[in-house]
């Protein structure tokens, strides 16, 4: 029976672990570092121009923001979004 019990309480701590894990991986890819490298990386932003001041200053704003960034799967749509989001075009720079 108490074998039983710390069999079930090591279960019950792996899971905790296996979902502190995810919420960790989940934080990394949201993270300032992890965006900014991600905006660097996108075709025709040049880093320092009113465009990407402008970006960075929405996402480094809130963590929202940056999921919102995160979530868009090309390229073009992340740009897209961050001429929503700041009112500043890439093609006007």
């Amino acid at each position: 029976m108490a074998v039983a019990a710390v069999e079930r309480q090591y279960d019950i701590l792996d899971m905790k672990n296996r979902i502190a894990e995810k919420m960790l991986e989940s934080e990394k890819e949201y993270s300032v570092k992890s965006v900014i490298q991600m905006l660097n990386g996108l075709p025709g932003v040049r880093m320092w121009s009113p465009f990407y001041k402008a970006a960075v200053e929405h996402l480094v704003a809130d963590e929202a923001s940056r999921q919102a960034f995160v979530a868009y799967p090309r390229d073009e749509d992340k740009i897209e979004y961050l001429e929503l989001r700041t009112r500043r075009f890439l093609s006007d720079y």
